[in-house]
């Protein structure tokens, strides 16, 4: 039988996310701030808004400042939000991929990548394709 404690698990929790919050809350002002950035602020509570909103920053330079260019990174991200159904996050992507010059075929290869991705793994998984098997095949490949 399991040993009970006096505060249950569920009560020492809530009771920690309480006081973190407390603890770390930003003023308003801060907050207002923060929002009129990025509305995109408003989707984080007010405790995580501040590192929220520093890890986006960090984040979009993966599509400006990597080893991979600015249009290849959006078609890349494109390709990722049909795969994942993101509504939200496929015409983002296009806007941007067209804000760094990928055409309108480049957009639509992206989009047949995810499709032909998503089709030929449902036949692999379906059949219970065996993943040595898999790179037996790859190899041999041209």
């Amino acid at each position: 039988m399991i040993k009970r404690n006096k505060l249950s698990i569920g009560t020492v929790l809530l009771l920690g996310i309480f006081s973190s919050v407390y603890a770390q809350d930003i003023s308003d002002s801060k907050y207002d701030e923060l929002i009129k950035k990025s509305p995109l602020n408003t989707l984080y509570p007010k405790v995580m808004v501040e590192s929220s909103d520093k890890y986006f920053e960090e984040f979009q330079k993966l599509f400006n400042n990597s080893a991979i260019p600015p249009k290849y990174a959006q078609l890349i991200a494109l390709s990722a939000s049909v795969a994942l159904k993101c509504v939200y996050c496929i015409p983002s992507h296009k806007i941007k991929a067209v804000k760094e010059g990928a055409t309108e075929e480049e957009m639509k290869v992206a989009i047949q990548i995810a499709a032909e991705i998503a089709r030929f793994s449902t036949l692999l998984y379906g059949n219970e394709w065996d993943l040595p098997k898999t790179k037996e095949v790859v190899k041999k490949m041209k």
